[in-house]
């Protein structure tokens, strides 16, 4: 690894200045047994800048001690050139040590960073091991957690359709006898009963027994029937449509029972958040070429960032919502995995004037693709 650039520069001005300060202090006292001095000082320099730096600076200050000694501490003083065959082989030898040395010293420091670098890809490589490891393992944890509660809701479930069908026979016969409480006795059989059908359901969807027909729908059928199918629900609350009636009909591909279905929770959900004499809105646009969006914007107080990935999941049900029991936490979770056994998609987003708005994505339907499905 490079020192950046600063780093280099700083340790050529320090070894310079080393060389300079050496030079002036030898030269003060310079005698011809300065020579030997000057050789050992020059090297431990030149030893010094190839550990730490490049080794061009060792090279460097390598020539510049042979210049230095042979014109300053090696006898006759002031000349370039040696005036002997011992003073010629001492230079010799100087400079063949500094350069070997420095070679040495660079390849030594480069083998210990490469040395460092494998290590720290080591590391790295074996914490990511240990992470896939980890998240393989809470995968397949998760994964047997999923089925054991698929199995438990859809066995729970089954087994309460037939006592729930008797209580609601029984309730819708003291009902008719005149008994008061029958009625009452009867819709929360029927909630409980619609709860219990969610978690069959969905038990089926997960284990991929659970069937749907995708045929060619039009999306103001599916409004219509959905209007009329939450309307005594809505209290004081409206219902605006958004629909281009002077073009032609968007079709989708879908099962036109488990989209409205799907379509119904969505809405029943924005029934409840929404305020008493507000306003839901639903609408249809083109989402691509070959896609198409059905909206449900309501008034609620919107879905908090920590909560929105959550929304969708299996009994999940808001801290601010209140502990009467009247809701499982179902309804969206119900609706995505409709909305995904038919390709399709939902996602929201915070609505502009406060609020939440849903966004189903089903595929676009041509009309060459086959009949409208008469189920509406």
């Amino acid at each position: 690894m490079r020192p950046p650039p600063w780093r280099t520069a700083a340790l050529w001005l320090v070894h310079l200045l080393a060389f300079a300060a050496v030079t002036a202090g030898l030269f003060l006292r310079r005698s011809p047994a300065t020579q030997v001095q000057a050789v050992l000082a020059y090297l431990l320099i030149i030893l010094s800048a190839s550990a730490l730096t490049q080794r061009i600076l060792g090279f460097t200050l390598a020539v510049l001690a042979v210049i230095l000694i042979d014109f300053t501490f090696q006898s006759p003083f002031g000349r370039l050139g040696a005036d002997g065959v011992f003073d010629l082989l001492v230079l010799l030898a100087f400079f063949a040590v500094a350069i070997v040395t420095t070679q040495l010293l660079v390849r030594a420091r480069e083998r210990t960073e490469e040395a460092e670098q494998r290590s720290r890809e080591m590391a790295a490589l074996a914490e990511e091991r240990i992470e896939l490891i980890t998240a393989a393992a809470e995968s397949r944890r998760q994964a047997a957690v999923e089925r054991v509660r698929t199995q438990v809701l859809g066995g729970i479930s089954h087994d309460l359709r037939t006592p729930l069908t008797t209580i609601r026979a029984l309730a819708q016969d003291a009902a008719r006898s005149g008994v008061a409480i029958g009625v009452a006795i009867d819709e929360q059989a029927a909630r409980l009963e619609q709860h219990v059908n969610n978690m069959l359901d969905l038990a089926r969807m997960r284990s991929h027994t659970f069937t749907v027909v995708p045929v060619m729908n039009a999306v103001e059928d599916l409004f219509g029937a959905l209007v009329r199918q939450v309307r005594g629900t809505l209290g004081t609350r409206q219902i605006r449509l958004h629909v281009d009636m002077q073009g032609p009909p968007l079709l989708v591909c879908c099962d036109f029972v488990q989209t409205l279905r799907a379509l119904g929770n969505v809405v029943d959900n924005a029934i409840r958040v929404t305020p008493a004499d507000g306003t839901i809105d639903i609408g249809t646009e083109l989402a691509g070429e070959h896609r198409v969006a059905l909206w449900i914007g309501d008034r609620g107080p919107g879905i908090p960032d920590d909560e929105a990935a959550r929304i969708y999941q299996p009994f999940y049900r808001p801290p601010s919502a209140p502990a009467d029991g009247a809701r499982a936490g179902l309804g969206l979770a119900v609706a995505a995995e409709l909305l995904e056994q038919q390709d399709g998609t939902i996602a929201h987003a915070p609505r502009p004037g406060g609020g939440t708005l849903f966004t189903i994505v089903l595929p676009r339907a041509a009309e060459d693709d086959g009949a409208l499905d008469d189920s509406a």
